[in-house]
């Protein structure tokens, strides 16, 4: 994953993170402390991956669901 700042198009205090196949993640800092989060997407194929996102959030991308 790789921040675009200049190619891909952002909206207001967020800015879009570009992922494979040309889709885009929106991201923003907060003017705040917050407490993290955890988020779990489904995505298709491939390996899924844990990381912390630019606000300290954890995500992750999971290839089947838990449950």
């Amino acid at each position: 994953m790789s921040r675009t700042a200049g190619n891909a198009p952002s909206w207001g205090i967020l800015t879009d993170i570009q992922i494979n196949d040309g889709a885009m993640l929106p991201s923003a800092e907060p003017p705040f402390k917050i407490q993290m989060q955890h988020y779990a997407l489904l995505v298709d194929d491939g390996r899924g991956v844990y990381f912390r996102a630019p606000a300290g959030h954890g995500i992750e991308l999971i290839t089947h669901p838990y449950f």
